[in-house]
């Protein structure tokens, strides 16, 4: 008898699970194309079902893809990826996401996503472009720990640096009780930092250089804690507080928006990110009510 409770249970378990994961035979939603593209292989065009898992390649037409939950995703030309129900693997080009929830994009190893329409852009091998059309959009790199916040009009350029890479952050230095953090310019993430003579530069500008201490937990609102081994000061005389607290620090993104981004630089998580000039991101026309024509080349 208990033998037959626990095989029920497994059989029980096995029927929960392949319901809440669907599997490579269940339709996730349909795309659709002014011209010729690719499923799995498969040439087609007009319109085709979307299988868990399904591969998208398109060629000189932009391909619209609709998934059960609502989220659009535009795949733009010369591009391909493999689409899941709650998640995208770009290969290729470009995509751009209308979620109607928390879908997310994978490109060279990092994790984009957000509930406002995003862009994300293969530039070429290992270098991967952000735009947020709206809102912000958040990028992890391949441990989960999050590297940037993307915000409207500043998008971002990321490229794999390494692990072993240095941190490198410019930011405000702030102290918040007897702890110190930076919001990095470039990225819009905050750090913790640790080292010494880090008093003298409370709230002003500075330019640190250090690495990763994963053995030291975060003050809550921080991504990490960096372990400083250089700080220099920055340019100008102070610089404008702007993490009130540390429950506030991971929401209040939105002072460092408007931040010029050509000549910034980071390296955070092992990811090195460049800021792009901001009108890039202003080019093609998109909106809400039709698909876009999306190329790969777009910014």
């Amino acid at each position: 008898m208990r033998v037959f409770v626990a095989i029920g249970t497994v059989v029980i378990a096995s029927v929960i699970l392949m319901a809440a994961s669907p599997s490579a035979d269940t339709a996730i939603g349909f795309v659709r194309s002014s011209g010729e593209f690719n499923v799995d292989g498969s040439q087609t065009r007009d319109n085709a079902t979307l299988f868990n898992g399904a591969v998208v390649e398109t060629s000189v037409s932009a391909s619209h893809s609709t998934l059960r939950d609502g989220t659009r995703l535009d795949l733009g030309t010369a591009s391909r990826a493999r689409v899941y129900s709650d998640h995208e693997l770009l290969e290729r080009g470009t995509t751009q996401v209308h979620g109607a929830s928390h879908y997310q994009v994978i490109a060279s190893n990092l994790q984009v996503f957000s509930t406002e329409p995003f862009r994300v852009s293969i530039t070429q091998p290992g270098r991967v472009k952000v735009v947020a059309l709206d809102g912000y959009a958040e990028v992890k790199n391949a441990k989960g720990t999050l590297v940037a916040m993307v915000m409207p009009g500043s998008p971002l350029e990321f490229q794999e640096a390494g692990a072993s890479a240095p941190s490198h952050i410019i930011g405000c230095l702030q102290k918040v009780g007897n702890i110190y953090v930076v919001r990095d310019a470039t990225t819009n993430t905050v750090v913790q930092v640790n080292g010494t003579c880090l008093e003298q530069y409370a709230g002003k500008s500075v330019n640190i250089t250090g690495s990763v201490d994963s053995s030291v937990t975060p003050i809550q609102g921080a991504s990490q804690v960096i372990a400083v081994t250089n700080i220099t000061a920055g340019t100008g005389k102070g610089c404008k507080v702007n993490i009130p607290a540390a429950a506030d620090a991971a929401g209040g993104v939105a002072s460092a928006a408007g931040m010029s981004a050509g000549a910034k630089a980071a390296i955070i998580g092992g990811i090195a990110v460049v800021g792009i000039l901001a009108g890039l991101a202003a080019a093609g026309t998109f909106t809400s009510s039709a698909p876009p024509s999306v190329s790969s080349g777009a910014p």
